[in-house]
């Protein structure tokens, strides 16, 4: 994890509100998982939080989970936007609708561990960061994949400075 260094002091940590916002495209199988996850990551904590599923036109059944999960737990709001506008869309609105003070990021797909949620807000919570950045190691994507990202990484940390492992983590507080 990496951690950017704060301009100022945040709220204290027990009245802090965590949104975590979640892009979701045809993650059916992930979905129950990972509330599950978040769940039991979040209420071990002493913060108010809401996870806002921000589904990104998705046509593999995830959105019955979805209103599943907000039925279950109303911590769970769901948006659904009318088609695939892209992730970037998505995260754009889960923004715009979080409540919290600190708004956390992942991806739907599993590999972002909630646990690690708490290590995240630490540094924003002791005023150390403004912004955290995750790391998904051990990469769990092909060889395919991983190769490019480690080259666009190498490139991405010499040329802006920024001692980042992995630029494109969605994880992040």
């Amino acid at each position: 994890m990496t951690a950017a260094p704060s301009s100022e002091p945040t709220a204290d940590a027990s009245t802090s509100r965590v949104s975590i916002v979640v892009a979701v495209y045809n993650e059916r199988d992930s979905l129950r998982t990972l509330a599950a996850e978040i769940t039991a990551a979040m209420d071990a904590l002493p913060h108010a939080w809401e996870v806002l599923l921000v589904d990104d036109g998705s046509t593999d059944g995830s959105r019955a989970i979805e209103a599943e999960l907000h039925a279950a737990d109303p911590r769970f709001r769901v948006v659904q936007l009318r088609r695939n506008f892209g992730k970037a869309a998505a995260m754009s609105t889960g923004f715009r609708l979080a409540t919290g003070d600190i708004v956390v990021t992942m991806d739907a797909d599993l590999q972002d561990d909630p646990a690690g949620i708490r290590d995240l807000i630490a540094p924003i919570l002791d005023g150390s960061a403004d912004l955290v950045s995750g790391w998904k190691y051990p990469r769990r994507d092909p060889l395919g994949k991983r190769l490019p990202s480690k080259l666009y990484n190498t490139v991405t940390r010499v040329a802006s400075g920024v001692d980042l492992h992995d630029m494109n983590c969605g994880f992040k507080a």
